[in-house]
């Protein structure tokens, strides 16, 4: 049997890079596995328009932000915040999320911010809009959830908090029972089962 030399230009191109340890945006949804489970029930919860807040727990590395990435795939109407400001974090959050689905004009008072986003994200069509929580994982983050978690309520949307188990720890007993069951990711970010190899790309 005569084997010829296979030239690189034979291989055809990986459409990202398998060993990449950078979460998957959501360009490439397609390309996270492990968590279909989760993410067919979040979606279908997002196609029913049918809002609910959940608590994500993992690690830092363990396919969180990943997972809501893939998720916001779903819809045309997204948020995440991932800058954590310091000073006054509560209204920082309100007026980024204001900005995402209301505009620049921002109202005066953190009461009249919160009616405006009601009225916007309930007069949306289609699949809910996502909001997600996905701040840094050594922030303190009881105190804001706290102030945050019934605003989240009162929103058509279908909202994600990602914690690690620290943070879920500290978290008030009160404002966790706002949150449907906790999920929990088990992934790691440098393992390839998070990509999905297929047959033309071998």
């Amino acid at each position: 049997m005569v084997v010829s030399e296979v030239s690189i230009l034979d291989v055809p191109p990986l459409p990202g890079n398998p060993f990449d340890i950078r979460p998957i945006e959501r360009s490439r949804a397609h390309e996270m596995v492990g968590c279909e489970g989760l993410l067919s029930t979040w979606r279908e919860h997002m196609h029913a328009q049918s809002p609910r807040m959940v608590l994500l727990v993992g690690e830092r590395g363990s396919g969180r932000t990943s997972l809501v990435n893939s998720l916001s795939s779903q819809t045309n109407h997204h948020f995440r915040g991932y800058l954590w400001h310091e000073e006054d974090p509560v209204n920082r959050f309100l007026s980024e999320l204001s900005v995402t689905f209301c505009g620049h004009n921002l109202p005066n008072s953190m009461h009249q911010t919160v009616e405006n986003l009601v009225e916007s994200l309930d007069s949306l069509t289609g699949p809910l809009p996502l909001i997600v929580v996905d701040y840094p994982s050594d922030i303190e983050m009881s105190d804001f959830l706290v102030s945050v978690s019934p605003i989240l309520q009162r929103l058509r949307a279908f909202v994600v908090v990602t914690l690690t188990n620290a943070q879920l720890s500290s978290m008030d007993e009160g404002t966790r029972a706002l949150f449907h069951p906790v999920s929990y990711t088990h992934l790691r970010a440098h393992e390839t089962l998070r990509y999905r190899v297929s047959p033309h790309m071998l």
